[in-house]
C-alpha cells in the first residue's frame, strides 16, 4: 500500500512563513494603550500578554506587559503573503526557541533586576547593521509599564520585539518610522 501526501505551493509557503522568524506578514499601528489598533495586512504575532505602543515609532516605545525577564529586538522584512492563515491558531510561545530568537537579535536586554541592570550588546555582522550599546536601561528593573529607547534602530525597517514572561515568548511587529512616505510602504504592503 503506498501513501501519496500531497502539499500544494499555498501550505509549503504558509508552512515556511511560520517557522521563519525574519518575515512579518502584517502589524498593528496604535497611538496608544486605549486607542483602538489598526490592523494592517496579517500579522503573524504572538502578543497576547504584551502590548507595544506607539506602533510606528520616532525612537521611544512603551511595552506594557507581565514581568519580562528578557527583550530581543530582531530586524525583519515585511511582505504580504499568507493573508489568509488564522495566525491567532498556529502561533504559540513554543513557536521559536531562545536560542533562535537570541541568533538573529540586534539586541538583547537582561531584564532581571538582581542579575542585571544593562543591555547587552549583541555582536554585530553583515545583517546587523544598528548595534547597540545601552547601558542602564531601567536601573530600578521593569515594571509593568516601561519606555524603551529604540532611537539607534534603523528608520524605515520593521522589527519583531520578542519578551521572555514565566519562560514564555511572545512577540509584535514594530515599524521606525522618520520617513516621510511611511504610509505609501504601508499601502505598498498591506493596504490601507
Amino acid at each position: 500500500m503506498f501513501l501519496i501526501i500531497s502539499c500544494n505551493s499555498d501550505d509549503k509557503e504558509a508552512n515556511e512563513t511560520l517557522a521563519n522568524i525574519d518575515v512579518a506578514t502584517g502589524m498593528y499601528l496604535r497611538g496608544s494603550k486605549t486607542t483602538e489598533p489598526i490592523r494592517l495586512g496579517n500579522p503573524n504575532n504572538f502578543s497576547s500578554k504584551i502590548l507595544i505602543y506607539p506602533n510606528p515609532f520616532q525612537s521611544v516605545i512603551t511595552l506594557q506587559s507581565g514581568t519580562p525577564t528578557d527583550l530581543w529586538v530582531v530586524p525583519v522584512r515585511a511582505e504580504k503573503i499568507n493573508q489568509t492563515i488564522d495566525y491567532t491558531s498556529v502561533l504559540n510561545a513554543n513557536s521559536f526557541t531562545e536560542n533562535t530568537v537570541e541568533n538573529k537579535a540586534i539586541l538583547k536586554l537582561d531584564l532581571r533586576k538582581e542579575e542585571k541592570e544593562t543591555a547587552e550588546e549583541i555582536p554585530t555582522n553583515e545583517e546587523k547593521e544598528n548595534p547597540f550599546s545601552v547601558a542602564d536601561f531601567n536601573p530600578n528593573g521593569f515594571t509593568s509599564e516601561n519606555d524603551l529607547d529604540f532611537s539607534e534602530l534603523k528608520s524605515g525597517s520593521f522589527y519583531k520585539v520578542f519578551v521572555k514572561i514565566e519562560g514564555k515568548l511572545y512577540w509584535d511587529i514594530i515599524y521606525k518610522s522618520g520617513q516621510e512616505n511611511d504610509l505609501k510602504v504601508f499601502e505598498d504592503l498591506w493596504g490601507i
